[in-house]
């Protein structure tokens, strides 16, 4: 009597991993939560268009702009590291680059007047940290390692620019922030789509 072979677990690829494969749960998010990532990415874009256009750019728009979304992300990277799928070290990656865009985002907020080598210092110090957080995603986690390893090389670069030139000018920071949440927002809103693509290639026929 032959013993019946089991089906493949739903969540190992059926393609060799390549360094740019997205995988299934892209930033720790299921399938079905990939309006998730639309919306963080249209917030992101949003406030790109914001720092761009507002008349005047003053200290208190960037403060604001970047503070807000720092927690934004924040939440959201806590709430995958709880609830989304991943082995430990990968919530535990999450759930640190959380906890450190929240630090960064309330510190930026909690004193919006504390001038702009403050927001720049906060603001850069959580890109390196990101940054560094994504190198160690890329040697943890073969699936989507090219992009983690971007990411990792777009936020340090950043972040450097950030701490490196104490005197930084507005227009300059101002720049900094567009570009970043230009990059950031845009690669969520792919990553959306990617995984609404696997969500409808998963849903039962």
């Amino acid at each position: 009597m032959s013993t019946p072979t089991a089906p493949p677990p739903a969540d190992r690829p059926s393609q060799p991993v390549t360094p740019f494969a997205f995988a299934r749960d892209l930033m720790g998010f299921p399938a079905k939560y990939w309006w998730v990532l639309l919306i963080a990415g249209i917030l992101g874009l949003a406030a790109a268009i914001v720092v761009l256009v507002w008349p005047g750019r003053t200290l208190l728009l960037l403060t604001v702009v970047a503070g807000f979304w720092l927690i934004f992300y924040a939440a959201m990277l806590l709430v995958s590291a709880i609830v989304g799928p991943g082995e430990g070290s990968d919530r535990l990656l999450r759930a640190l680059l959380g906890l450190l865009a929240g630090i960064a985002g309330g510190l930026i907020l909690a004193r919006p007047g504390s001038g702009l080598l403050a927001v720049a210092l906060a603001f850069g110090i959580y890109l390196i940290a990101a940054g560094l957080i994504a190198f160690a995603a890329a040697a943890m986690i073969p699936e989507g390692r090219g992009w983690n390893i971007f990411r990792g090389v777009l936020d340090v670069a950043a972040g450097v620019v950030a701490v490196v030139y104490p005197n930084i000018s507005l227009l300059a920071l101002a720049t900094l922030l567009w570009i970043w949440l230009i990059l950031t927002g845009s690669f969520q809103i792919v990553i959306a789509f990617r995984l609404r693509q696997v969500r409808k290639g998963l849903s039962p026929s």
